[in-house]
């Protein structure tokens, strides 16, 4: 944390974040069900939808968690069906997390147009039972997965200004040369759930079809609350860019095969090969500026 920043924190918000150090997590993980979560994750995976992708990375992300020496609880909660926001299962061990994750459906009913945020947050509001409790940090992961519809944030909701929560956001999004996307506009409108208090770490984070991007977002992810650095910190000391996740791809393996066999292909875990697949003036969610 920058000197500077610590100077300007009040006494109550820097000995409730040393509290928290000490404490277990229960996180909700918030999935966004609707139609487009059933599109294809890349061109190269016509096989395997957004869902199927993300259930895979969170139960990756399931079982490093519950690896750590805390005890920390999992849910899992549905929104943007036809049915309001749902709790799939309360509080519980990452194993039974999982097993709700792998039976995720998208609801390819779901209506179309803008979603509104309040549904979510008013249900998690009311689920989240030990947000008084001294010994717990209680974090939201909302994974959202439009790119079509600028979603509705109601303005300074309870549960953003709530001083024991913590909630991320993961953005889930189709190609940015896909026609009519309108990607930038949804991160500008998530952005509402940004917290006010200066000692909250959380983290707004977004990608395209890349795993690899995923995986690596989840990885942030997966650092308590009260012991991360600020996202633009860390996304500096991690260099999570595109240029970057290409240095880390291992070479191809070499393939006897004739010259006119090879055929040049795109890896989907790449997004794809231009320079850059991210939207240029990210930097409050990719971490190159603006989140100060």
């Amino acid at each position: 944390m920058d000197p500077k920043t610590t100077e300007t924190l009040d006494r109550a918000s820097l000995a409730r974040m040393r509290r928290a150090m000490r404490c277990c997590e229960h996180v909700a993980l918030c999935i966004d069900v609707g139609a487009e979560m059933a599109s294809p994750w890349g061109a190269a995976s016509a096989d395997r939808s957004r869902m199927d992708v993300l259930r895979h990375s969170l139960g990756t992300f399931l079982r490093r968690k519950a690896n750590s020496p805390y005890r920390h609880r999992f849910s899992v909660v549905t929104f943007g069906g036809t049915a309001p926001p749902s709790t799939l299962v309360p509080f519980t061990e990452a194993a039974e997390a999982s097993d709700a994750l792998g039976a995720l459906v998208v609801d390819e009913g779901s209506p179309a147009g803008p979603y509104n945020f309040a549904g979510l947050l008013d249900h998690l509001e009311g689920s989240f039972t030990t947000l008084d409790a001294a010994d717990t940090v209680v974090r939201a992961i909302i994974v959202f997965g439009r790119s079509y519809d600028v979603p509705s944030i109601p303005a300074e909701h309870g549960l953003v200004r709530h001083p024991a929560v913590v909630l991320d956001v993961l953005y889930l999004h189709a190609r940015l040369s896909e026609p009519n996307v309108r990607c930038q506009e949804v991160l500008d409108a998530l952005a509402g759930l940004e917290p006010q208090d200066p000692v909250k770490t959380a983290y707004f984070l977004e990608t395209g079809p890349s795993s690899m991007k995923l995986l690596l977002d989840l990885g942030l992810l997966l650092a308590h609350p009260a012991q991360r650095d600020f996202q633009d910190d860390m996304a500096e000391r991690a260099n999570v860019t595109s240029e970057r996740i290409e240095e880390l791809r291992p070479p191809p393996e070499p393939v006897a095969v004739a010259a006119s066999a090879v055929a040049t292909s795109v890896d989907d875990t790449s997004g794809s090969r231009r320079k850059s697949q991210f939207l240029p003036n990210l930097g409050t969610f990719m971490g190159g500026g603006g989140r100060k």
